[in-house]
């Protein structure tokens, strides 16, 4: 078969001299339409899913082809997963590419059957991946009964204390669900479509240089496929779950090395989830690997001294992570962040109310 390059197609589009006379009617169309330089006419990443489907139909028809599987099919009321902002251009051009050459190669051997089980393979393979992300995310979360606990720097923290952690309070915290898990770069992939973090060969491996915002466009189409309104945890639910009911200065232990990877012995680098032992409530990771965003605004405490007030600038984020000192990974350790902010130490787990 005679066909271009994946590197011949590119330079072709970017300099406008791509011949589509050989691609079937049936996708032409949808090429012209990624064609498109403004980007406010060009066609959307949900509608090119939409087509690829109806013209993968069309053209395996003509091959006595059977119906691509339900999974491809988008039901009454149901929304198709979105593909992320910043990666729409570079997934568009890839998709182009990869749907030209597969055509041009395909037609010239005459085997459009071919080329139509590829395309819904590789779609259902997708969809099929989300679904699977979701529900391990599902069967992973634990119920926290509601309670009351000290918040902030108690005896046991000793003198490791910052302001920001005093005074230590109580609180009550209503009954809620949490994920004995971080959110794993594998279960990013499937329902984002990418993969941003910076350890980027660990699919088992949190997910981190995520910001806050990405994970809220995360949570929402997490719910498009599951319909489960998950959220992340606020401040006082992440330390409440952290602590397990005992007074550790770790999330399960007062030897850091135990519970958490941390500057001495992760190797600079992130690890797979659920490899050090878990507190009492069972959640692994809750100190060291990486940092998580809470919900709330950071600020400080009733009665605190010389804490600034950084509502509507920075998000709370908890837990520390491997390449902080054991200080910092104390179950009472507070940082902020910017909600746009994005750093190889910081991830997030998912939480749920009930």
């Amino acid at each position: 078969c005679n066909s271009y390059s994946d590197f011949e197609i590119l330079s072709k589009i970017v300099h406008d001299d791509l011949d589509l006379s050989n691609v079937p009617s049936s996708w032409s169309a949808l090429f012209s339409e990624m064609l498109i330089k403004d980007a406010a006419y060009r066609i959307s990443m949900n509608s090119i899913w939409l087509k690829i489907c109806n013209a993968a139909w069309t053209e395996g028809t003509k091959h006595d082809l059977k119906a691509p599987s339900s999974k491809l099919q988008i039901r009454p009321n149901q929304n198709p997963v979105m593909i992320s902002k910043p990666m729409k251009f570079y997934l568009l051009l890839n998709l182009l590419v990869f749907l030209i050459a597969t055509i041009m190669s395909m037609r010239s051997c005459d085997s459009g059957a071919v080329l139509a089980n590829h395309v819904s393979s590789a779609i259902s393979n997708m969809n099929g991946n989300a679904e699977d992300a979701a529900e391990e995310i599902a069967t992973t979360m634990v119920k926290i009964s509601d309670g009351t606990f000290i918040m902030g720097c108690p005896n046991e923290q000793e003198n490791d204390c910052d302001n920001d952690e005093k005074p230590s309070h109580l609180v009550k915290v209503s009954g809620f669900m949490i994920n004995k898990y971080e959110v794993t770069q594998e279960q990013w992939r499937a329902i984002m479509g990418n993969n941003p973090s910076y350890f980027n060969n660990c699919k088992r491996c949190p997910v981190e240089s995520v910001s806050w915002n990405d994970i809220d466009e995360f949570i929402i189409k997490l719910y498009n496929i599951s319909g489960v309104r998950y959220r992340l945890p606020t401040e006082a639910e992440y330390e409440y779950a952290a602590r397990g009911g005992k007074s550790f200065k770790y999330s399960g232990s007062n030897d850091v090395s135990r519970v958490a990877w941390y500057s001495i012995n992760s190797g600079s680098k992130t690890h797979p989830v659920g490899q050090k032992a878990p507190n009492d409530y069972g959640l692994y990771d809750m100190n060291g690997n990486v940092w998580e965003w809470c919900s709330n605004w950071f600020h400080g405490y009733p009665g605190s001294l010389n804490v600034t007030d950084r509502s509507g600038s920075l998000r709370v984020d908890r837990g520390g992570g491997w390449n902080n000192n054991e200080r910092d990974c104390r179950v009472s350790y507070r940082r902020g962040n910017s909600p746009t902010d994005y750093a190889y130490d910081l991830g997030f787990r998912l939480a749920l109310s009930f």
